[in-house]
C-alpha cells in the first residue's frame, strides 16, 4: 500500500445496537499511516436516554461521568473535522457509520471494515469480534470496550491484516482485482492499492485498465475459474480380511487399567471403571456380532470407551466402523481432539488408522457450479464480497467443507449456488474428477479408504433413505447421541413442502421476476443453442419447447396458489389472529370428512394435472437434450442435469403430496401448520413409528449396532427407548456416571408454590429466579419450555438484577454460540434459555453453579406427532409423555456437574415431582445427589449454604 496514505481507525460506543433507539456515549479515533501515528482524539458524550446496566458494566463507564459529558452535536465537527477525507477503517463500521448518520453526521468517506478483512483472510477463526481477530494477530487488547482503546486496537489489527494481505500470491491479488473491476465494493481499495505497490516495484507499467494490465502479465479469465489445488493422492479402498480377527479382552481392559497405556501416553488419565465397562461391552458387541444399547452418564469417557476397542478392530480387519453423532460439538471433539488422542495411544499402528469425516452434499464446494457462478458475472458487492472470500479460502482448503468458511447469513444465499447437488454430482457433469478432483468425491474416496468414518445423524439417515447410496459400505455402526436419534429419523424420513418451496422450484424451469434478465431453463434454453451445431430445425424445437415450458410454468404456478389457499380454508378462524409461534392442525379423518375438504381435493387434482403435464414438457426437453450431444451446446452436460434434475424433483413433489392429500398410510403423520412469523402454510408428513424403520432398514443389516448417550434409561430401564427406537434385540448396559454427585450436587424443591398453568405461577417464578440468581451472585443458568415465559421472566427481574450488578440475557439476544461466550466471560451473569440450552451446553467450573428447570418438560399436548404417537399407546401419560420428559430432564439436569471439581445446585420450580404419583419417576432417573425439599423461602439460603456461605436455617432433607 502507499507509504503516505493515511486512515482514521474509528469505534463507538453506544448504549445498545438500534441506531433508530440506542445513541453514541463515547467516541475513540485515530489517525495513522502504515509506519506511525498522527493523531489521536477521543470523548464520553451524553445520550438522550438512560445507560443500560449491561452496557455500563461492559465498557466501564460511570454514569455521572457522562451526565457531565458533552453532547454529541457539541463535538461532531471536531470528529469531521478530525477524520477529513481519508479512509475509515473500523470492526464492523457499517454499525458505526450508521449511529453516526442518525445523529447527523453522515460521512461518505470510503469506509474497511476489519471485521470483513479478518473474514476473507482468516477463515479459520472461532470468532471474529474484534477481541478474537487482535488475539489471533498478536495484539493486546487491553482495556477493551473503551472507544478510544478500541481504535487503537483497530490500527493494529488493520495493520496485522495488511501485513498478512502482502503475503498472498501476487497472481490472486490481481485475480481479486479483475473480480471485482466492475463493482462498487470497499474493500476493492485494498487489494487495488495492493495491487499498484506491486506495480510500482517494476521498471516499467504498462498502460491500460486492469483488464489490459492483466493481460499483459498472462492472467486470464481462465486463471479466475481455476482452482488452483492439485489432486492428492487418491487412496485405496478398504480391503476386509477374509477371516476375521477378534479382539483380545483383556488387551482392551489393560489399555484402561492402572499403569495401562492411557496412563503411560497421558500423564493426567483417570482410570474410571465405568469407561472399563463400557470399553468391554464394545469389544464383546464386535467380536459377537451384537447391537448394544449403553446410558454412560456424564464423565464416563465414552468416547474413548468406543473409540480405542473400534480403531484397534478396524485397524486388524482393514474393516470401516462409522460413527454418527447429532451435534458439531461431538463431531469436531471427534476429529479433532479425541481420535487423534487414539492415533497417539496406538504409536506407530496410529499412523496407519485412516480417518475421515464426511457430511451431505450441500456442505461441499462444487468446482463446476463455482465456475458457472463466476462466469455468470459479480454484479453486486454482496457477490464480490462472498467470491473473493472462496476465492481466497480455496488456496488453502483440502477440504472444500464450508464448514471452514465464515458465511454471513446473507451469503449463505450464494453458497446455494456453487455447493454440490444431487444433480451435479454425476460422472456425467462432473469434469473435476480428473485433475482438479471435486471435495465431495474426495471425500467419499476418502471414506471408502477410512477405518473410522465420523458423520452425523442426518447423513446417517439421508443415507437410509436413499436405499445406501451416500456412505461406502460398512457393517459396524455406533451411534452416540442416541437419545436424538428418534426425532432426527422423525425429520429425515418425514416430507414438508410449502408454497415458497414450490415456486421455487418452478423458477428453475421459469423465473420472470426480473424481466430484464429471466432466469430458468426455459430462458437459458435459446442462449445455450447459440453458436452450436445444431441444425435450425433442432433449434426452432428447443425455442418452441422453452417457450411451452414457460407458459406450462405460468399455469402451474397459479395451480399452487389456490391449492395452499385450499388448505388455508382447513384452518380455524383463531389461527393467525395472534402472534407466536407455529399452529398445527393435524388431518384425521374428522378433517379429512368434512366440508372443506372437497375443496383440497378438488384443487390437489388441478395442481396434480399441471404439475404431470410440466413433468410431461420437462421430460420431452430431456429427451430432445440428450439427441443434441457432440453439437457444442454451451455447458451442455450442466444444462441436461438440470432438466433432469427438476423432473426428479417434481416427480418427488407429486409422489409426496399425493400420499398427503390422497393416500396416507397406517404409518403417516400428516398435518399442515401455519407460521405467524411468515403468515405461509406448510404440509408435512412423518413416520409414525421410526422404530420399525431402524430395525428393518438399520440395525438388521449391520453385524454391530452400539448407541450410546448419558440419557437414554427412564425410571432405571431402558423399557422406552427400546421401544422408540426398536432396539429389542439389543444387549443393554446402564452405567452411572463416576461423578460423586453427593457431595457436589444438590436438588432443591419448593413445596409451597403454585403448580404449573395454575394462578400465580408464573410470579412465583419470577420472584423465586430473582432471589436465587442473588444468592449465587450470578452463575446461573435457567431452563424453560417456552418462549414467552424467558421473555416474561426477563423482563421481570432485569432490573432487580442489574440494581445488583448481574447481567440477565436471554435466548434470542444473539446467537447460542454468543449468549454462552459472555456467560462464560464473566460470573455475574443468568442466562435464560428454552429448548436448545437444555442439552448441548458444556460449561465447566464455577461459571455455572446454579441451575433452574422452571418445570418439567413435557411435550406440547397438541402436536401433531406428539399426538398421533399418543394414541398408539393405552396409557399414553404414563408409557410415553412421562418418560419422554425424564429424558429432556435428565439432558437439562446434566448440564450442572461437567466435571468431578464441579459443584453446584438444581432447583426445581416444579413441586410435581413431590405431589403427583409419577414425580418418584422423575426423581429416582437423576444421578443419586442430595436432594432438600422444603419452604420457597429457604431456597435462596440453602443455595448461598451449598456454595460456600452460610445459613441459619435449614430445610429437611429427603429423596421422596
Amino acid at each position: 500500500m502507499a507509504a503516505e496514505r493515511i486512515f482514521v481507525a474509528l469505534d463507538l460506543e453506544m448504549t445498545g445496537h438500534d441506531p433508530e433507539q440506542d445513541e453514541i456515549i463515547q467516541i475513540g479515533a485515530v489517525k495513522f499511516t502504515q509506519t506511525r501515528v498522527l493523531g489521536r482524539w477521543g470523548t464520553l458524550v451524553r445520550p438522550k436516554v438512560k445507560l443500560p446496566f449491561r452496557i455500563a458494566r461492559l465498557t466501564g463507564i460511570n454514569p455521572n461521568d457522562l451526565n457531565k459529558a458533552p453532547v454529541f452535536d457539541a463535538v461532531k465537527d471536531k470528529l469531521r473535522s478530525f477524520v477529513g477525507d481519508h479512509p475509515i477503517v473500523g470492526h464492523s463500521i457499517g454499525n458505526d457509520l450508521s449511529f453516526l448518520a442518525k445523529q447527523g453526521l453522515a460521512l461518505d468517506n470510503p469506509s474497511l471494515d476489519t471485521w470483513e478483512l479478518a473474514m476473507l483472510l482468516m477463515p479459520s477463526l472461532n470468532a471474529y469480534s474484534l477481541q478474537g481477530v487482535a488475539s489471533a494477530l498478536g495484539v493486546s487488547v487491553d482495556n477493551h470496550h473503551d472507544a478510544l482503546a478500541d481504535a487503537e486496537i483497530t490500527r493494529q489489527v488493520f495493520l496485522g491484516l495488511l501485513a498478512r494481505l502482502r503475503r498472498l500470491n501476487p497472481k490472486l491479488v490481481t485475480q481479486v482485482i479483475r473480480l471485482t473491476d466492475n463493482v462498487d465494493w470497499p474493500m476493492k481499495m485494498v487489494f487495488q492499492t495492493l495491487y499498484e505497490e506491486v506495480w510500482q516495484s517494476q521498471a516499467a507499467r504498462p498502460s491500460g485498465n486492469i483488464g489490459s494490465l492483466l493481460a499483459s502479465k498472462g492472467i486470464t479469465e481462465e486463471d479466475i475459474t481455476s482452482n488452483l489445488l492439485s489432486e492428492p493422492p487418491r487412496p485405496s479402498p478398504l480391503q476386509p480380511k477374509e477371516v476375521t480377527e477378534y479382539l483380545d479382552e483383556s488387551y482392551i481392559e489393560s489399555i484402561f487399567s492402572p499403569g495401562g497405556e492411557l496412563s503411560k501416553t497421558f500423564p493426567g488419565y483417570e482410570v474410571r471403571d465405568q469407561q472399563i465397562d463400557m470399553a468391554l461391552e464394545v469389544v464383546r458387541s464386535i467380536n459377537n456380532s451384537k447391537h448394544l444399547v449403553v446410558e454412560a452418564g456424564t464423565g464416563t469417557g465414552k468416547s474413548l470407551a468406543y473409540l480405542i476397542p473400534s480403531a484397534i478392530f478396524a485397524l486388524k480387519n482393514n474393516q470401516r466402523v462409522v460413527i454418527s453423532t447429532d451435534t458439531i460439538n461431538l463431531q469436531d471433539q471427534l476429529y479433532n481432539k479425541d481420535i487423534p488422542a487414539v492415533r497417539k495411544l496406538l504409536g506407530g499402528k496410529g499412523k496407519d488408522l485412516r480417518v475421515s469425516l464426511v457430511k451431505g452434499r450441500n456442505n461441499y464446494l462444487c468446482l463446476n457450479r463455482w465456475e458457472r457462478f463466476l462466469r455468470s458475472g459479480i454484479n453486486t458487492p454482496e457477490e464480490a464480497k462472498f467470491a473473493v472470500k472462496v476465492l481466497l479460502w480455496l488456496q488453502t482448503t483440502i477440504t472444500g467443507d464450508v464448514s471452514e468458511l465464515p458465511l454471513t447469513s446473507d451469503e449463505k444465499q450464494f453458497w446455494q449456488r456453487v455447493s454440490a447437488t444431487e444433480e451435479t454430482c454425476t460422472t456425467r457433469v462432473c469434469r473435476n474428477r480428473k485433475g482438479r478432483q471435486c471435495f465431495l468425491f474426495r471425500a467419499r474416496v476418502e471414506a471408502e479408504s477410512s477405518h473410522l468414518v465420523v458423520i452425523n445423524h442426518a447423513l446417517l439417515l439421508s443415507d437410509l433413505a436413499s436405499n445406501n447410496s451416500v456412505l461406502p459400505n460398512y457393517d459396524y455402526l455406533i451411534i452416540d447421541e442416541a437419545h436424538r436419534l428418534e426425532d432426527q429419523a422423525t425429520n429425515h424420513l418425514g416430507f414438508e413442502v410449502d408454497s415458497r418451496a414450490l415456486h421455487e422450484l418452478l423458477n428453475r424451469v421459469m423465473d420472470n421476476s426480473n424481466p430484464v434478465r429471466p432466469e430458468g431453463i426455459s430462458a437459458r434454453l435459446p442462449v445455450h443453442m447459440q453458436g452450436s451445431r445444431a441444425s435450425n430445425a433442432s433449434v426452432e424445437q428447443v425455442t418452441n419447447i422453452a417457450m411451452r415450458l414457460a407458459q406450462r410454468t405460468e399455469r402451474t404456478r397459479a395451480r399452487v396458489d389456490e391449492f395452499f389457499a385450499s388448505l388455508g380454508r382447513l384452518l380455524p378462524a383463531s389461527m393467525g389472529m395472534q402472534n407466536g409461534y407455529d399452529e398445527h392442525l393435524r388431518l384425521t379423518a374428522e378433517v379429512r370428512g368434512g366440508e372443506q375438504w372437497e375443496g383440497v381435493l378438488l384443487a390437489w387434482e388441478n395442481l396434480k394435472l399441471t404439475l404431470r403435464e410440466l413433468v410431461d414438457e420437462v421430460h420431452h426437453c430431456g429427451e430432445l437434450l440428450e439427441g443434441l450431444e457432440g453439437l457444442h451446446i454451451a455447458e451442455y452436460e450442466e444444462l441436461l442435469a438440470e432438466v433432469q434434475a427438476i423432473e426428479v424433483f417434481l416427480q418427488d413433489y407429486i409422489h409426496e403430496m399425493n400420499s398427503i392429500i390422497t393416500a396416507p398410510t397406517e404409518n403417516d403423520v400428516t398435518w399442515i401448520s401455519y407460521s405467524h412469523r411468515y403468515g405461509t402454510i406448510t404440509l408435512h408428513k412423518a413416520p409414525l413409528d421410526v422404530g420399525g424403520i431402524l430395525q428393518e432398514e438399520l440395525y438388521s443389516k449391520k453385524k454391530a449396532v452400539i448407541l450410546t448417550s448419558a440419557t437414554l434409561t427412564t425410571d432405571r430401564n431402558f423399557d422406552y427407548v427400546t421401544g422408540r427406537l426398536g432396539l429389542y434385540e439389543f444387549q443393554q448396559l446402564m452405567l452411572g456416571s463416576p461423578f460423586n454427585y453427593q457431595e457436589t450436587a444438590l436438588l432443591l424443591v419448593p413445596t409451597d408454590i403454585p403448580e404449573p398453568g395454575t394462578a400465580g405461577y408464573q410470579d412465583a417464578v419470577e420472584s423465586l429466579v430473582a432471589e436465587l440468581v442473588l444468592a449465587a451472585e450470578g452463575r446461573t443458568m435457567v431452563l424453560f419450555t417456552s418462549h414467552s415465559a424467558v421473555q416474561a421472566t426477563q423482563k421481570a427481574i432485569y432490573r432487580e438484577l442489574a440494581r445488583h450488578d448481574i447481567l440477565v440475557l436471554s435466548q434470542g439476544e444473539g446467537s447460542r454460540h454468543r449468549l454462552l461466550q459472555q456467560f462464560k466471560s464473566n460470573p455475574r451473569t443468568v442466562l435464560i434459555g428454552t429448548r436448545s440450552f437444555w442439552e448441548g451446553v458444556d460449561v465447566v467450573g464455577d461459571a455455572l453453579s446454579l441451575l433452574i428447570i422452571a418445570k418439567l418438560p413435557f411435550e406440547v399436548p397438541n402436536e401433531p406427532v406428539f399426538v398421533a404417537r399418543s394414541e398408539t399407546f393405552a396409557d399414553a401419560f404414563n408409557d410415553y409423555a412421562i418418560p419422554q420428559a425424564i429424558l429432556r430432564l435428565k439432558q437439562g439436569f446434566g448440564r450442572l456437574i461437567r466435571s468431578k471439581t464441579d459443584r453446584g445446585v438444581v432447583v426445581i420450580l416444579d413441586k410435581r415431582v413431590l405431589t403427583k404419583r409419577y414425580g418418584v419417576k422423575f426423581l429416582t432417573s437423576l444421578p443419586n445427589c442430595k436432594m432438600q425439599k422444603g419452604p420457597a423461602r429457604l431456597l435462596a439460603p440453602e443455595v448461598k449454604r451449598w456454595l460456600g456461605q452460610n445459613s441459619e436455617e435449614r430445610l429437611s432433607v429427603s429423596r421422596s
